[in-house]
């Protein structure tokens, strides 16, 4: 299990979330960047990322999107319109990652990775917070 949070960080459009408060417990899971974290055992793992954001410029939708080994994952978005410079806004998803084994069921070589990016426009978090959990 995993829990990270960050409290009043800006994002660039198209930028990674800088998470820079960390808990982990075990080993299935670990951030091995601000922004970027490593699943190193097979299994069914849950994701839910919960935040609070608004415009830094003019309003604009705020978009955030998981990626899972550089790819944008679909079950992993939320967005929200921002109407004006500090409009704050709710967002949230909750998805799951399944990190298969090979034909022997062994570990994949690689270990899948996931980032959360900003791919809306700049924005304020006022907070980010990501739970990653191992289920089997």
């Amino acid at each position: 299990m995993l829990q990270s949070y960050s409290q009043n960080i800006a994002v660039p459009a198209l930028s990674s979330i800088p998470f820079n408060n960390n808990f982990e417990k075990g080993c299935a899971v670990v951030q091995t960047g601000a922004g970027s974290f490593q699943f190193n055992k097979k299994g069914l793992y849950i994701i839910s990322f919960d935040a609070s954001a608004f415009a830094t410029a003019a309003g604009g939708n705020i978009i955030v999107q998981l990626f899972r080994d550089g790819l944008a994952d679909p079950g992993g978005l939320t967005e929200a319109a921002s109407t004006a410079a500090a409009d704050i806004e709710s967002l949230s998803f909750t998805t799951h990652v399944q990190v298969p084994c090979d034909n022997t069921c062994a570990c994949n070589v690689a270990p899948t990775t996931v980032q959360i990016r900003n791919v809306g426009i700049a924005a304020t978090f006022i907070q980010a917070n990501v739970v990653i959990t191992r289920l089997c």
